[in-house]
C-alpha cells in the first residue's frame, strides 16, 4: 500500500532578514545537520551593564544552534523592555529567520528563541527581578502568537531553556511558571548562574526532564554556583582559566565542534581535556535533544534532586505530556516487523487521548500518517508509561519519524524521537534484506535454491514470500529466470528468457561450471534442456533445438564465452548450480 500524499508546501514563506539583523548570522552557512526535531530552545543572557541592546554572543550561538536543527529553524528575538515608569513590558517578538515553526513549509518544525532583556537588566539605577520577566516571557510559550506568525502555542513541542549569570535564575523561574500551568520542560541549562539582589535561587524544579550547569567560582564579583538536582560541571580549575564570560564561550564551543572562537572569544581545545569536561564532541549541546547522547542519570527525573512546584492550572487548562523514554538512535526494520516505543505522559485528569505514530518529516502540523498510529483515551493512571504496537506490514520502505502526541481537546503536546525509523521494503529477489535487488543478492539466492533452511537461518527476517521471484512461497529452479529478470532491472516476472553478453564476459569466471550432459540429445527434455531452461541462457529468439544441424555450433558459441565448461561434462544438480558469475552479464532479450 502507497502512503498518502503529504500537502503540498507552497505559498508561505519566512526567509527574509530584516534589515536590523546583523552579527554572525549573515552569510552564515549551516553545517550538515544531525537530525531535524520539533523544539524549542530559547536562549538568554544576564546583566548587560555597557548596552541596552542584546549581546552579540546570543546571536553566535543562535546561529550556532540553528546550523544543528536545520536551515527551516525559527529564529525569534523575544526584546523586554522598560517603560518611563522602570516598568518591563514586552516591546517586541520578532520573526528574524527561517520559517514558522507552525507553517507547513517547514521541515523541522525547530525555533530558536534569543530572549533579549537587556534594557531591564540593570542592577544599580533600576532592578526588575528575574521572576517578574519570567512571567513577561511564559505566555509567549504557553499561547500562539499570530501576530508572529505562531498558529499555535511553542509550548506544543519540548522545550530547552539556556541562561547565563541573571539569566539562569529567569530560566528557572521560567521553568517554575511552566510547572505551575502542568507543562513539562525538556531541558534546563544554566551558564554560570549568578542571581542578584532578589532573584530567586537557581532551583531545578520537579517538572524537568533533565539539567546541567556549568560553573566556576574564582570571580570575585560574579562567582557562579553549583546547582542541587543539575548534571554540574565545575570549570574552575580548567585551563586557561574560565571566566564569568567565557562560560557560554564553553557551551558554545561544545555546539559548534568546528569553531576556534564565539563572538570575538578564544575557544580553547584545552578546556575539553579534563575527565568531567570532555571530550568536546560529548559534553554540553551533546546532552540536548538535538546533540541526542546520553545524559547523566544525576541531572535526570527522577534521580536528580527535584523541588516540588504546584499545579495552578485547573480542569483542561492544565497541559498534559509525553515523551519517549529515550531518544533511540537510527534504527532499521524490515517491512512487517512489529515497532514498540516506550512513551512516559502524564495526565492528572486522565482525559486525554495519546497517539504514538509516524511522519514523513518533524512537523506535526502538515499532517502525519494517521493511518499508521496508535491511540489510548482517559489513562487509567494520571502518570506511567505505554508502549504501542506500531505493525510496519503495510508502510511502503523508506525512512519515518517516531511521534507522540498527547491531547485534552485544548492543548496538544507532541515529541519527536532523535532518530529515524528506517523501513526496509521487501521486494521479490531481495535475498539479502536490504531493500534492493543487487549483485550481493546472488549467494543468498543460490543458498536458499540449494537449502533454504539454512538461508532462513542466515536473514531470520527475510520473508520467503515477498523475496520469492516467482511468488509461488518455495524457490526452485524456477525462480531462477524471473531472479534473473529482476536482477537485470526488470519490474516484472514475465518469463522473457534472457542472454548473454559474450562481449562482456570477465575470465576467468568466479566458481568453475558445473558439467553439461550430451549435445547429440535433440530432446528438449533432456538435463541439458532443463539446465538452458534454468539458466534462460538462450542466444536467439528460436529456441536453439529447432534446428538439429545448429546445436553444436550454438553450443560451442556458448562454451568459447566460458572456457571451463568441458564438452562432456554431466548435468548439475541442483546444488551444484553456480552460474551466478554469469547474472551480472545478462541483458533482456
Amino acid at each position: 500500500m502507497s502512503l498518502a500524499s503529504r500537502p503540498s508546501h507552497s505559498g508561505e514563506s519566512f526567509r527574509s532578514c530584516p534589515l536590523s539583523w546583523s552579527g554572525p548570522w549573515l552569510g552564515l552557512e549551516a553545517l550538515e545537520p544531525r537530525l531535524l526535531l520539533s523544539g524549542v530552545t530559547l536562549l538568554t543572557h544576564g546583566y548587560q551593564p555597557l548596552s541596552s541592546d542584546r549581546p552579540t554572543w546570543l546571536d553566535a550561538m543562535a546561529a550556532a544552534v540553528v546550523a544543528q536543527a536545520g536551515v527551516d529553524t525559527a529564529v525569534y528575538a523575544l526584546r523586554i523592555e522598560l517603560n518611563s515608569s522602570n516598568d518591563p513590558f514586552v516591546s517586541s517578538f520578532q520573526l528574524l529567520a527561517g520559517l514558522s515553526p507552525t507553517s507547513s513549509a517547514s521541515s523541522n518544525s525547530e525555533t530558536v528563541i534569543m530572549l533579549d532583556w537587556a534594557d531591564a537588566s540593570g542592577v544599580f539605577l533600576s532592578y526588575v527581578s528575574t521572576a517578574v520577566i519570567a512571567d513577561l516571557v511564559a505566555p509567549y510559550l504557553l499561547d500562539a502568537v499570530p501576530s508572529a506568525g505562531l498558529s499555535s502555542p511553542l509550548a506544543e513541542s519540548p522545550i530547552q531553556l539556556i541562561g547565563h549569570s541573571r539569566g539562569g535564575s529567569l530560566v528557572s523561574e521560567l521553568a517554575l511558571n511552566l510547572a505551575n500551568q502542568g507543562v513539562w520542560v525538556d531541558q534546563m541549562t544554566t551558564l554560570d548562574p549568578h542571581p542578584v539582589s532578589s532573584d530567586p535561587a537557581v532551583k531545578v524544579w520537579d517538572n524537568v526532564w533533565f539539567a546541567d550547569n556549568y560553573y566556576r567560582t574564582d570571580d570575585f564579583f560574579t562567582p557562579g554556583q553549583s546547582v542541587n538536582g543539575a548534571h554540574n560541571i565545575n570549570l574552575t580549575s580548567v585551563s586557561p582559566d574560565v571566566d564569568h564570560s567565557e562560560v557560554h564561550t564553553f557551551y558554545h564551543g561544545t555546539i559548534d565542534l568546528a569553531a576556534s572562537s564565539a563572538d570575538g572569544l578564544t575557544i580553547e581545545n584545552a578546556w575539553y581535556g579534563y575527565a568531567h569536561t570532555g571530550p568536546r564532541s560529548s559534553v554540553g549541546f551533546a546532552w540536548s535533544r538535538l546533540g541526542a547522547a546520553a545524559q547523566p542519570a544525576d541531572g535526570l527525573w527522577p534521580t536528580g534532586s527535584r523541588q516540588a512546584a504546584a499545579v495552578t492550572a485547573a480542569g483542561p487548562d492544565v497541559w498534559d505530556n509525553i515523551r519517549f523514554l529515550s531518544d533511540a538512535p537510527d534504527e532499521s526494520v524490515y517491512q512487517g516487523q512489529i515497532v514498540q516505543p516506550q512513551a512516559a505522559f502524564e495526565d492528572q485528569n486522565q482525559d486525554s487521548t495519546l497517539t504514538v505514530g509516524l511522519d514523513l518529516d518533524a512537523n506535526p502540523y502538515n499532517g502525519v500518517l494517521a493511518s499508521y498510529d496508535q491511540s489510548i483515551s482517559n489513562p487509567a493512571q494520571a502518570e506511567g508509561t505505554w508502549t504501542p504496537t506500531l505493525d510496519t506490514t503495510l508502510l511502503d520502505g523508506g525512512q519515518y519519524h517516531l511521534y507522540a502526541k498527547i491531547s485534552n481537546g485544548v492543548h496538544i503536546r507532541y515529541y519527536y524521537t532523535s532518530g529515524l525509523l528506517t523501513v526496509i521494503e521487501l521486494i521479490p529477489g531481495d535475498f539479502d534484506g536490504d531493500g534492493a535487488v543487487t549483485l550481493s543478492d546472488i549467494n543468498p539466492f543460490k543458498q536458499a535454491l540449494t537449502d533454504t533452511a539454512v538461508w532462513q537461518s542466515q536473514y531470520p527476517e527475510v520473508d520467503l514470500s515477498k523475496v520469492d521471484p516467482n511468488g509461488d512461497g518455495v524457490v526452485t529452479l524456477s525462480d531462477v529466470n524471473p531472479f534473473k529478470t529482476l536482477l537485470a532491472g526488470g519490474s516484472s516476472v514475465d518469463g522473457q528468457a534472457l542472454r548473454l553478453a559474450p562481449q562482456v564476459v570477465p575470465s576467468p569466471l568466479n566458481e568453475p561450471l558445473a558439467s553439461f550432459p550430451e549435445i547429440n540429445d535433440s530432446s528438449p527434455t533432456t538435463p541439458l534442456r532443463s539446465w538452458l531452461d534454468a539458466t534462460g541462457a538462450e542466444p536467439c529468439a528460436s529456441p536453439w533445438w529447432s534446428t538439429p544441424g545448429d546445436k553444436k555450433s550454438l553450443f560451442a558459441q556458448r562454451r568459447s564465452i566460458f572456457s571451463s565448461v568441458p564438452s562432456d561434462a554431466q548435468a548439475p544438480a541442483p546444488a551444484e548450480v553456480s552460474l551466478w558469475a554469469e547474472l551480472p552479464l545478462l541483458t533482456t532479450a
